[in-house]
């Protein structure tokens, strides 16, 4: 058995078969020795060892001379395979001697050699070399030297340098440029090609040999294409590079080369026309290096915003269903809410509103992801490649037809689970010391699944967390403090979380609100104590305040987010200073700035109602959320129900940093205006709030209503005190709200007995808002009176709250294993001495799981349309109010699937 013999036999062990050998081991060049198989071969020398080579990468290296001489060239410029053929992040690929072959996706394959595959193999920190991305083109004669071509640079030799390195920056599709096809200074890219820290010297002996060098580089090179028609192309013209910083003592420079997309071609830009920014390929193909990346808009007095949040992609959702069918559970994968599916949906409407003239740009402000990776997964980039996949029109999973690529620019940031590394369970147990205060962690609500379903899910099993395995719990809120998880998102989508889009005089503020706030580096026992100190004033006095974002985080609720930097609150002042009295300030961030403990949203806190409510339902609102200091909140007669900070019962699940210097810019505070409209998620609640500062009293004043349109129902509350009657309502009964057309409406509370689930429960009437947006003939003076308005939108991915409830049992005593009040949608068969007690059930609330559209007309917000899913869907995605600002003379663009090239 020789060293090839031993090779063959381990592959076919490992599961690559070569098939049989085609004859018997022959000499290969430099001493070494080459085994033909039927789909490969298998090469040795002395100092390489045994390696095989096969496929497309086999016969790239054979025409390049195998381990000997390039017909091409007559030098040796591979040499033996030092590996076997790996596959990196879906790249296949084989190292050898003195360079390397790589299949990305779409090439044909890239043959690296010599001085280029040396310096891309191992760049200096910090140079241009390092984060070149997979090559495109591999080395090819160009400009007196060789060019090698990657996802964001070239390298090229010629022997006057060292390898010159050169950046490609482009812009990325989720952060994408915006360009007016009329302003010829808008076409040109000052930063997309750059050599930068490229040494005096250097620079000087490259123009002396080759004037032009710079620029040949990228000649004939890039293309524009529209989204949707890849062979459309607009070629991009490279100008001549300048220095960047020329300063004669200054012995390293930058290099730019402008790009030009060139003026009045007969394939010139088009008005509100999507494009997809790509490399042509030496095989005549071209490579999609940043889709969806440049916006080519006239004008932006009139466009529409499309505001979505909370969109939790994850490769779970979809294998949910399927298994849930694989246990029976017939009803729960029949309602089970697949976020990406809700996520195509979007895109399918969002497209037909472009088509329209409705909708220029989307808005998505975090937890785009549900976490980053699976705990098995080999995809590249993981849950944000997924993403990046539905928006661009790919299959998701093998064997899935292709979907509807989104035809409008998506502006992101992040929201607190997008920084989250791992996956969190469904349903879990938090066993706190002491035994009483043990508690749940639900996430299976948004997926609208039972209890039962979820554990189901789980195989059976409710993990729990107790001292033995609290790290466990601290694993699904572990995000990456490096920031090095979140490579791909920066690398595709954007480097930036916190930027300003300017619309003409218009201002788009995308914020980051971070990670969740208080997580900490160790999950222990400590850790524990502070989850258990609840309400404990023992353990207060000894331990301290402990750490509440994590308590409510392991309990079910909405963790607070880290917040704001005192840079990006002067980046949302420059703003408004920038957009002067004309310009509009639209702020776009995943957590909101205000939000009330239980989230519970009073009927009687609105600024309809709260004038003449009764000041004794305030009363019962503070005592049953245990908000200890009510000196801020108004009981009766006044528009706002609460002053002061936001600290005082507005806190719960808000962002923890810089909230309150936050809300006075958005106020206008010691700035010429305040911003118009800030858009949240983070809750997965449809609520609107106005916020005023009272100069007189140095205090902010808040005020919650239906401002921007009146919805027929909304989130239930409370009954805060007992209504006597032939039929009365207990104190703390649910309340279904119902909100009735005609402003005058009193304020009326009726009794229902839902005998299906042996439910009492109250219905209060409340009138409509008088003056919403969508009704008002003058837009501009009505955002003169409720700016700013800062609106929360439900989410796109997750049903919040679910539609979908089993029966309710109370077991006493509780089994091992079980907690006393559980969820099922079958009769519990307990062992003996187990007493089941069906409690009453649930009442579903109303579902606003969907998302925004603003519409920008004359340069003033004129209407916000808040869309539902469901109805969407109901209406086979057309909806009423479509043609109210339709332009009849715009010709009505076909909506299709667009093609899609190049690795994703």
């Amino acid at each position: 058995m020789s060293a090839i013999d031993d090779k063959w036999q381990h592959l076919k062990a490992q599961g690559l078969d070569l098939g049989g050998p085609l004859g018997p081991e022959e000499p290969a060049p430099a001493g070494g020795k080459v085994r033909r198989y039927e789909r490969g071969q298998i090469y040795w020398s002395s100092a390489t060892g045994a390696h095989e080579v096969h496929g497309g990468i086999l016969s790239l290296y054979l025409a390049h001379g195998g381990p000997g001489d390039s017909p091409q060239t007559g030098e040796r410029l591979l040499g033996y395979p030092i590996s076997d053929e790996m596959n990196v992040e879906g790249v296949p690929r084989s190292i050898f001697e003195s360079g390397a072959i790589y299949w990305t996706p779409g090439t044909g394959g890239c043959v690296l050699w010599g001085s280029i595959w040396a310096t891309y193999q191992r760049p200096q920190v910090g140079t241009a070399a390092a984060g070149l991305g997979l090559p495109l083109i591999g080395n090819t004669p160009l400009a007196g030297g060789q060019a090698a071509y990657f996802e964001r640079g070239v390298l090229f030799s010629a022997g006057i340098v060292a390898v010159l390195a050169g950046r490609f920056d482009p812009p990325l599709m989720g952060q994408p440029q915006l360009i007016d096809p009329d302003d010829q200074g808008s076409h040109t890219f000052q930063t997309l090609v750059t050599w930068p820290l490229l040494m005096r010297s250097h620079y000087q002996a490259l123009i002396d040999w080759r004037p032009g060098v710079f620029a040949e580089l990228w000649t004939d090179r890039l293309v524009l294409t529209p989204v949707g028609s890849p062979y459309s192309q607009i070629p991009l013209i490279c100008q001549q590079a300048t220095l960047r910083n020329d300063v004669p003592h200054i012995q390293q420079v930058d290099v730019r080369a402008a790009i030009i997309i060139p003026p009045d071609g007969p394939l010139d830009l088009k008005d509100r026309t999507l494009y997809d920014l790509q490399l042509k390929l030496p095989n005549g193909n071209t490579y999609m290096i940043s889709p969806h990346c440049l916006y080519a808009k006239r004008d932006w007095d009139n466009f529409g915003l499309l505001h979505i949040t909370d969109v939790h992609i994850s490769q779970r959702n979809d294998l949910f269903r399927r298994k849930l069918q694989e246990r029976g559970l017939e009803d729960a994968a029949q309602n089970y809410a697949n976020f990406q599916d809700n996520l195509r949906d979007f895109i399918r409407y969002a497209n037909r509103l472009h088509a329209q003239g409705l909708a220029d740009l989307v808005m998505a402000t975090g937890d785009l992801v549900d976490y980053v990776a699976e705990s098995n997964d080999g995809l590249p980039g993981e849950n944000f490649a997924r993403l990046r996949r539905i928006l661009l029109g790919a299959a998701l999973n093998h064997g899935d037809p292709p979907g509807e690529a989104l035809r409008i620019p998506i502006f992101m940031t992040f929201g607190n689970h997008d920084y989250r590394v791992n996956p969190y369970d469904l349903r879990a147990d938090v066993d706190l010391p002491g035994g009483s205060k043990d508690t749940a962690l639900n996430e299976h609500s948004g997926h609208n699944l039972l209890e039962s379903d979820a554990i189901a899910l789980q195989d059976g099993r409710t993990p729990k967390y107790g001292l033995s395995n609290i790290e466990g719990a601290g694993k699904m809120l572990q995000y990456d403090p490096f920031d090095n998880r979140y490579n791909y998102f920066k690398f595709h989508f954007t480097e930036e979380r916190t930027y300003v889009v300017r619309l003409g005089k218009h201002r788009l503020v995308v914020m980051d609100t971070k990670m969740d706030n208080g997580i900490p580096d160790d999950f222990d026992i400590w850790t524990l104590i502070n989850l258990w100190r609840g309400g404990s004033g023992f353990l207060d006095s000894q331990f301290g305040s402990g750490l509440p974002a994590t308590q409510k985080l392991l309990a079910g609720g909405g963790p607070d987010s880290v917040g704001f930097s005192e840079r990006e609150l002067a980046l949302l002042r420059n703003a408004v200073v920038e957009a002067g009295a004309d310009g509009l300030v639209i702020v776009g961030m995943h957590c909101p700035v205000i939000s009330p403990k239980g989230s519970e949203y009073a009927y009687f806190h609105r600024e309809t109602i709260h004038p003449l409510a009764d000041p004794v339902l305030t009363d019962a609102y503070l005592v049953r959320h245990k908000i200890e200091d009510g000196r801020s909140w108004t009981r009766t007669g006044t528009p706002y129900f609460k002053t002061g900070e936001i600290a005082d019962g507005m806190n719960a699940g808000v962002i923890a940093h810089l909230g309150e210097e936050f809300l006075k810019i958005c106020a206008g505070v010691d700035l010429p205006r305040p911003v118009d409209l800030v858009l949240a998620g983070h809750h997965h609640d449809r609520v609107e709030y106005r916020v005023r500062w009272n100069p007189a009293a140095a205090t902010m004043e808040y005020y919650m209503d239906f401002y921007t349109e009146n919805p027929k129902t909304y989130y239930q509350t409370i009954n805060g005190r007992d209504v006597l009657g032939v039929r009365p309502l207990p104190k703390g009964a649910p309340l279904a709200v119902r909100v009735e057309p005609d402003p005058s409406h009193p304020v009326a509370v009726g009794v229902t007995t839902n005998h299906a689930i042996n439910l009492t429960h109250g219905t209060v009437r409340t009138p409509a808002y008088a003056d919403p947006l969508n009704s008002t003939s003058d837009p501009k003076a009505w955002w003169l009176k409720h700016r700013p308005l800062l609106a929360q939108t439900s989410a796109l991915g997750p049903i919040d709250p679910r539609q979908r409830y089993g029966a309710f049992y109370k077991l006493h005593p509780p089994p091992q294993h079980y907690r006393p009040v559980i969820e099922s949608d079958r009769e519990l068969n307990m062992p003996r001495g187990i007493s089941v007690a069906k409690l009453p059930g649930r009442l579903v609330q109303p579902t606003f799981q969907g998302f925004r559209l603003v519409q920008v007309r004359a340069g003033a917000i004129a209407r916000m349309r808040y869309i539902i899913l469901r109805d969407l869907r109901k209406s086979d995605f057309t909806l009423p109010w479509e043609g109210e600002f339709a332009d009849p003379r715009r010709p009505r663009r076909p909506i299709v699937n667009g093609g899609v090239i190049g690795r994703f």
